[in-house]
């Protein structure tokens, strides 16, 4: 076994229990993982906050312990050195000890009070031993009974040096890991106090010279090092105020007023205390020694008071660092939890949409859109569930559109097969009775020949005689043609007589004219030449008679003479027609007997088509009755899915929407219809679909959801082309002139604009109009809401 299978068999059972929970409670599980981590590194970022918070406090109570110590080292210093001077013999410290025991008591007051208040170091009770003592010393000092040796109260200054070291120890003071602030508290509890201390021994060295007396040799050498003490004590501090500077700090403000009283005190011993001390040497050092120990213990105050400060800033930033990282921290939570229940709420909403989707698709609801928003892998599942969708939508559309195509033909098939076989019977019988008449045209064909013979004998008699009558009508014509002759000359010896009368008509007028200018004389020839025109008057008179006989007779021989020679040509055509008529009568005569022997072929060939015509009555029965199984398969297929609800419509919705509008035409009247299409457009408008009405010339009469159409040319509608529209509009006429029918068409994608084929069934409404109703046939994926499918014909 592999180490991939070891580990995959090692994963199986949390795999199924991981299948067995709900997927809110796995993403739960998941928030859960990645918030663990997240708030187990807060809770320790926090604890070390806490615990710098801590330290720092612990710190500041230490510091604030250590600075009460001092103050209460420095108090006891000059008690015990003014107890000295007082051994020694000096007068007139009386009120400098009663200052002295009040400020001792005041400082163990303080340090009472700040040891009640520590709480995490427990200075009360290293505090607890050294208390009664110390206010026993006070007491007794200020009852002016001096119950503390010189050897009491360095043991009482041992202890509180012990003390401030335990309490430096327990409060971290010695173990700061910052430069700065390391530097600061090693002032406050490894140098302040020495520095004070000597400053304070120093001081006390004045009781040597109390009385006047002159010190000793050794006690010259004491105070020689203590003086050197005091200077190494300065110098010490120097280190650390240097020490300081490269930390980042400023120096304390009264370190070099400090630092110059320090050194003054020193010069001041050596010459107070050399050989030959002068008096009043000792007022000026005793003021000097004041002044460094008030200057010491500023700087100490000073540092102290900075530690403090510093300290307290720390606690404060770590506390706020803490409450800033746990806010950053609860943010980053409420950000995680924000976005933690954005992302489960999208995608179980995703997944609620997926589910919907899912079950309105199992369900047969193709309608159902599965709308996901978002870029991630669940929104291109949600796509990918859209478009298979979509795509089954289009697909049952499709089948269903089909399924109603493919029944109404199967139903138009079996009425015209039925059809068909009812004229293909009558077309047998008709040929049965075709067979008994070709029979009887064969014996007329027989007979039709026998007369043919017959008329052509006759034929050739007549064609014989024609040509004799043709003969004389000839010599007839001859003679009338001679006879028009002699009349045209007649006519033209008529024509010299009218002349002559006509002249001789002019010669008795010119001679009665000539009679009357002879007067009485010519009377008598006047007489004559009146007879003589009176003669040429009736001779002209005569003559105008003949020639209007002649005239009609040249015109009537004209006459016969164009009817003789018409006759002449008709019987020239009667000849060559009965030389015709005897031709054709001979072929007929032979095409009679050919056409007996083709007619009894055809009737063979008739009562074998009879007999095909019975098996193809036969053949047509049979396609009938499957073209009505088909219609019924059909009709089967649409109602299997007719419950779907898809997103566009089908075949037979559009016709239910066309045929509900010609029942309100027929209920209402066209104008009225056409007015209630308009105003109730919600009631003719379903998903893709929406009802249309045209007039003859192309323009949008009604537009169910689409009023921006009404009124316009389908050409003009923006994305059709003249040739996509042209092809519907003649295609939709086509369905009009046959009162009502499906055209295919092309029509613009909604949603890209690319062409897609498409259906539409068209009714007649009008002489000048159409009604219709169009759906996708495919790729209706992307159709548009309800009412915006526009009628865009490719």
């Amino acid at each position: 076994m592999t180490l991939r299978e070891r580990a995959r068999g090692l994963l199986q059972p949390g795999m199924r229990w991981m299948g067995r929970m709900r997927l809110g409670l796995k993403l739960g599980l998941g928030a859960a993982l990645i918030t663990l981590p997240l708030l187990l590194l807060l809770g320790l970022q926090v604890l070390s906050q806490e615990q710098v918070a801590t330290t720092a406090l612990t710190e500041q109570e230490g510091v604030r312990v250590v600075h009460g110590l001092v103050r209460v080292n420095a108090a006891l210093g000059q008690v015990g050195e003014l107890a000295r001077r007082a051994r020694a013999g000096e007068t007139a410290l009386d009120g400098a000890r009663a200052q002295a025991r009040t400020g001792l008591a005041e400082a163990v007051s303080a340090m009472d009070r700040l040891a009640a208040t520590t709480r995490r170091i427990d200075a009360a009770a290293l505090w607890q031993p050294l208390q009664p003592r110390l206010r026993s010393l006070a007491a007794s000092t200020a009852s002016g009974h001096s119950s503390g040796s010189e050897a009491d109260v360095a043991a009482d200054l041992t202890a509180l040096a012990q003390m401030q070291r335990l309490v430096a120890e327990r409060s971290g003071l010695l173990l700061d890991p910052e430069a700065a602030s390391y530097q600061l508290m090693s002032m406050v509890t490894l140098h302040t106090t020495p520095w004070v201390q000597t400053i304070s021994a120093l001081r006390g060295r004045a009781a040597l010279l109390a009385g006047g007396r002159s010190p000793s040799m050794v006690e010259r050498a004491e105070t020689q090092w203590l003086t050197q003490a005091v200077e190494r004590a300065t110098a010490a501090m120097q280190v650390e105020v240097d020490a300081l500077s490269r930390a980042g700090e400023t120096p304390p403000a009264r370190w070099q007023p400090a630092r110059a009283s320090s050194e003054r005190l020193a010069g001041l011993a050596r010459q107070t205390f050399g050989e030959n001390p002068a008096p009043e040497a000792l007022a000026a050092y005793l003021a000097a020694a004041d002044e460094a120990e008030a200057d010491a213990l500023r700087v100490g105050a000073d540092v102290a008071q900075r530690l403090d400060k510093r300290l307290a800033e720390r606690a404060t930033e770590a506390r706020r660092s803490a409450l800033v990282l746990c806010a950053l921290c609860l943010l980053a939570l409420a950000v995680l939890g924000y976005f933690g229940m954005a992302m489960v709420r999208a995608v179980m909403h995703t997944l609620g949409v997926l589910d919907a989707g899912m079950r309105a698709v199992a369900a047969g609801d193709l309608a159902h859109r599965v709308d996901v928003a978002g870029d991630d892998e669940l929104a291109a599942v949600g796509q990918r569930v859209e478009q298979m969708s979509m795509r089954l939508s289009s697909l049952v559309a499709e089948i269903r559109s089909s399924a109603v195509r493919v029944g109404q033909a199967g139903q138009v098939v079996a009425a015209d097969g039925q059809a068909l076989a009812g004229r293909t019977d009558l077309q047998a019988e008709s040929l049965r009775q075709s067979v008994g008449s070709v029979d009887r045209l064969s014996h007329e064909a027989k007979a039709n020949a026998e007369a043919a013979r017959t008329l052509d004998a006759l034929t050739q008699t007549l064609r014989e005689r024609v040509e004799a009558g043709g003969r004389v009508m000839g010599e007839t014509v001859e003679s009338v043609r001679t006879l028009e002759v002699s009349a045209r000359r007649v006519a033209e010896i008529n024509g010299v007589i009218d002349d002559i009368a006509f002249q001789t008509n002019l010669l008795a007028l010119n001679a009665s004219v000539e009679a009357a200018k002879a007067g009485e004389a010519g009377r008598g020839f006047s007489v004559v030449a009146a007879e003589v025109r009176k003669l040429a008057q009736r001779c002209a008179e005569a003559a105008a008679e003949v020639r209007d006989l002649i005239d009609q007779t040249t015109e009537q021989v004209g006459d016969a003479s164009a009817r003789i020679q018409e006759a002449s040509g008709l019987l020239d055509t009667m000849d060559s027609s009965a030389q015709e008529v005897s031709r054709r009568l001979r072929a007929m005569a032979d095409a009679s007997a050919a056409q007996r022997e083709g007619l009894a072929q055809v009737s063979e060939s008739v009562a074998a088509l009879d007999q095909i015509t019975r098996e193809n009555a036969q053949s047509v029965e049979r396609s009938a009755q499957a073209a009505r199984t088909l219609a019924g398969q059909a009709e089967a297929l649409r109602l299997a899915v007719s419950s779907m609800r898809l997103r566009q419509g089908t075949a037979d919705e559009a016709r239910r929407i066309v045929e509900r509008a010609m029942a309100h035409v027929a209920e209402v009247g066209v104008d009225t219809a056409l007015n209630d299409f308009v105003q109730q457009e919600a009631d003719w408008v379903d998903r893709d679909m929406f009802l249309y009405v045209f007039d003859r010339s192309h323009r949008y009469r009604v537009a169910c959801g689409r009023p921006e159409l009404l009124g316009r040319v389908i050409h003009e509608v923006p994305g059709i082309s003249y040739a996509q529209a042209e092809q519907f509009i003649n295609a939709a006429w086509e369905a009009w002139a046959t009162g009502a029918g499906w055209i295919e068409y092309l029509g613009p994608h909604p949603a890209d604009g690319r062409a897609v084929p498409k259906t539409a069934y068209i009714a007649a409404l009008a002489e000048d109009m159409f009604i219709g109703c169009g759906v996708y046939r495919q790729e209706a994926a992307l159709a548009p809401p309800a009412g915006t499918e526009l009628l865009q014909p490719a």
